[in-house]
């Protein structure tokens, strides 16, 4: 049976998270609802990262099975159409046969950006904070999260269902604008609100400690207690931004 994978882009304040929920309004439950009608056949899809409710995606994935040959640019555009386009495909392409979206991703980068005044246009996609917190502080800050951790401290529940020692491979600070500062972070798989939470935390150790928040959250790493860390910054400065596969597969990191 063909396998098809879709690179998503969508509108977190559209939707209550990526995954299918009872009654409300997902990112996958749209997908999901809009493929059933162009195929006239129920489809499952597999996404590559479980965002929550405000959080958006410029580079989710997807993968879904059919018995039909797909003329994709058609069900790209019938997929926009019936999500009334708060849902976007970029792509949509014909994958290897097993290919699966979240379990044959090897990495996920998010970022994260940061406003210090409300603005008109930039603010449905950013959190403010103000005053600013120094971006050499917060670059220093956030060398500790390099490397595989067990990163529970920063987690918003249980992690019995996936393994709390994450490898991050970058988490690094960039302006971002005139006037915007910008997280961006990889790493083989993330728990959950642990990016939000990453955040919070960076910028309160920052305004506390100054210079010394790195040691302040290699010793929250250490601990591994959630109650240590910080609240989880605003989600709709969060968004998944690309997801990365074998470079041996055609169409890798899409």
């Amino acid at each position: 049976m063909p396998t098809y994978r879709a690179l998503i882009e969508y509108d977190g304040s559209r939707f209550h998270g990526w995954q299918i929920q009872p009654e409300l309004r997902t990112a996958q439950g749209e997908l999901q609802r809009a493929l059933a009608v162009l195929l006239r056949h129920p489809v499952a899809t597999a996404g590559a990262g479980r965002t929550d409710r405000g959080v958006h995606a410029r580079g989710q994935v997807a993968s879904f099975r059919t018995d039909e040959d797909l003329d994709t640019a058609r069900i790209a555009a019938g997929i926009e159409a019936l999500t009334e386009r708060s849902l976007g495909i970029r792509r949509l392409e014909r994958a290897p046969e097993r290919f699966h979206a979240r379990h044959d991703a090897i990495w996920r980068e998010y970022r994260y950006r940061i406003l210090p005044q409300r603005s008109p246009l930039g603010g449905a996609r950013a959190a403010v904070v103000a005053p600013m917190p120094s971006l050499p502080l917060l670059r220093a800050a956030a060398a500790p999260l390099i490397g595989s951790h067990d990163f529970r401290a920063f987690a918003n529940r249980s992690t019995e269902e996936t393994s709390p020692i994450c490898r991050v491979v970058d988490a690094s600070w960039q302006a971002w604008g005139e006037e915007g500062i910008e997280l961006s972070i990889r790493a083989d798989h993330f728990l959950y609100k642990m990016v939000r939470n990453l955040v919070g935390t960076l910028i309160r150790e920052v305004r506390r400690s100054g210079i010394d928040a790195a040691s302040r959250i290699a010793a929250i790493l250490e601990g591994g207690e959630r109650g240590a860390a910080g609240p989880p910054a605003p989600a709709h400065g969060l968004r998944l931004e690309r997801v990365g596969y074998d470079p041996a597969w055609p169409g890798a990191e899409i």
